[in-house]
């Protein structure tokens, strides 16, 4: 599903209980070359997407210039950010300021759309604007959700939803090394 030079960044998996990933209630990550996955999953489905999600982590460091520094994705979410901030403002959601602005990760923003909106609310609200509620949490994560659907077949998704992550993720498989 992803071509073999794109999967350079990624050296092993490691599957298993890992306490990093249990404290944080997440059920994977990829740092320096190693991605790490719990081995509680509901099904072989959900490995896979784990394993895709953190390879696109593992792009960002090698390719961060080509996706990042022309500023369009950046755009791009933020727009989608404040377009959220108003709708859960009309709900009376009472989001932080900053959900307009920020693009990297901060933890009182993951809180907010995490425990206080909650992820079946955020779903509702999302649907349209970005591909998931976990893609709302930062650039990083907008860019690895979009990865995930492009990878797994739901290209039409994000060319509709997201037209210039769906653009960079074309120039990125097409990008000649």
């Amino acid at each position: 599903m992803i071509p073999s030079r794109l999967l350079t960044g990624v050296d092993i998996i490691y599957v298993g209980q890992f306490e990093f990933l249990n404290s944080r209630e997440i059920n994977a990550l990829y740092d320096s070359g190693a991605v790490y996955i719990t081995n509680v999953q509901e099904d072989e489905q959900d490995v896979i997407d784990d394993i895709i999600h953190e390879v696109s982590h593992s792009l960002e460091e090698k390719y961060k210039d080509f996706i990042y520094s022309d500023g369009l994705l950046m755009k791009e979410f933020i727009g989608k950010r404040k377009r959220l901030y108003y709708i859960l403002k009309s709900r009376d959601l009472k989001p932080p300021e900053d959900l307009q602005i920020k693009v990297d990760y901060d933890k009182d923003i993951d809180e907010y759309l995490y425990k206080q909106v909650g992820y079946n609310t955020l779903w509702n609200v999302v649907v349209g604007l970005f591909m998931s509620p976990y893609s709302v949490t930062d650039l990083r994560e907008y860019f690895a959700v979009g990865f995930e659907h492009y990878v797994q077949n739901d290209k039409d998704s994000v060319k509709q939803i997201s037209p210039l992550l769906y653009k960079k993720l074309e120039d990125l498989f097409n990008l000649e090394e």
